[in-house]
């Protein structure tokens, strides 16, 4: 850790456990709904990337099935390209 301390944030996911620990979704303003679920999945997606090897442990991690897990991330790559 970059820090004078380390925090659970800090520890990686085999740790911790299963559940992303840490993390919270903040609202800065209103925006539709569509919208604002595109977006927190986005980053919840870039977050489980970066802790996970697989699409099977994303999907553990996120309790959906793993078909899920590749067809959204097909999307979020999909619409990062346009």
């Amino acid at each position: 850790s970059e820090k004078d301390h380390i925090t659970v944030e800090d520890l990686p996911s085999y740790i911790i456990g299963e559940k992303i620990k840490g993390q919270k979704i903040k609202i800065n303003g209103i925006v539709p709904l569509k919208e604002a679920v595109e977006m927190v999945e986005s980053q919840l997606f870039k977050i489980v990337q970066e802790r996970c090897n697989t699409t099977y442990e994303m999907a553990e991690l996120l309790g959906v099935n793993q078909s899920t897990v590749v067809r959204k991330l097909q999307k979020l790559t999909k619409n990062a390209n346009l």
